[in-house]
């Protein structure tokens, strides 16, 4: 993935979510990932640098989680009321977190509709 539709998506789900936790003066945005791959991991974190250099106010805390783990570590977090702001997942679970309510339709609708369908 080109680094700039990177950088597109993350701010735009980062406007769309407008939520975060607030963290002295700056909102912590909680970005979990199944691209967990050193590279990837690294292209994240990199996209997320330039993003926080031009918005000092948020800090975006990228976390690798394993494919095969994170159905359950969102059941766990949402059990919690600890749900990160962000996954970035497979499609196929996207539908059972999307009758289970937790899924926030709208965010990602803007999301689709700002970087064009």
């Amino acid at each position: 993935m080109k680094r700039s539709v990177v950088y597109a998506v993350l701010i735009g789900l980062l406007l769309a979510v407008g939520v975060g936790v607030y963290a002295a003066d700056k909102t912590v945005v909680e970005f979990w990932t199944t691209d967990n791959e050193p590279d990837r991991v690294a292209a994240y974190e990199a996209v997320a640098a330039r993003f926080m250099a031009d918005n000092p106010g948020i800090e975006v805390k990228i976390v690798p989680v394993d494919e095969a783990s994170v159905s359950q570590r969102i059941s766990t977090a949402r059990a919690a009321n600890q749900l990160p702001d962000i996954v970035r997942m497979g499609i196929e679970r996207v539908a059972s977190f999307s009758a289970d309510g937790i899924l926030d339709e709208n965010a990602a609708e803007a999301v689709i509709n700002s970087i064009g369908k």
